[in-house]
């Protein structure tokens, strides 16, 4: 039984064949277009929450872009479609990358806490690449952990690799966050 699921974009080109995220995302970037699909995204995820089509219990992640997390109206942009949609915040997960936390952290953090405070869980996407710092797991209200597949790609036959995933998860369970492995 399926419990929660994570809203991606997916766009084709004139011929049907599929663009990769890695080139659309980019440049939806660059263009200043990533905040107006997000928003798209957001209102058909409350649109499905709310359609009375998937149980109560059911779940949806969605992910942030640097513009978005960035932009001082976040919060209450989350709250207006969560009351518009009679949809309770448990029901929405937001995931952010770590690189998303490098420009101003402080901000970030204040942001990522007001959500928190509607109880919008949060969650550190692709944890294990790049970055991946350890003290942003203290030091943010993230909910959840998703470990990044490259970290798990070999399991089970490196057993240093499942030994490090199992001591992450482990650590994780123990700050009372929960471990998703992509």
């Amino acid at each position: 039984c399926f419990c929660s699921a994570e809203a991606l974009l997916r766009l084709n080109d004139e011929h049907g064949k599929a663009i990769s995220p890695n080139v659309f995302i980019p440049a939806a970037e660059d263009s200043g277009l990533i905040c107006d699909l997000t928003w798209v995204v957001l209102e058909q995820a409350c649109q499905l929450l709310s359609s009375g089509e998937l149980p109560e219990t059911f779940t949806l992640s969605i992910n942030l872009s640097m513009q978005q997390l960035s932009d001082p109206e976040l919060p209450q942009k989350f709250k207006s479609y969560l009351d518009r949609y009679q949809i309770s915040p448990e029901r929405l997960k937001v995931e952010i990358t770590e690189r998303l936390l490098l420009q101003d952290a402080q901000f970030a953090r204040r942001q990522l806490m007001s959500l928190a405070a509607y109880g919008i869980q949060i969650y550190m996407d692709d944890f294990g690449t790049g970055y991946s710092n350890l003290s942003s797991i203290l030091n943010y209200p993230f909910t959840s952990i998703k470990l990044d597949r490259s970290l798990v790609r070999n399991i089970p036959t490196d057993q240093q690799a499942e030994l490090m995933v199992r001591t992450m998860l482990m650590m994780f369970h123990n700050l009372k966050k929960t471990g998703v492995v992509e």
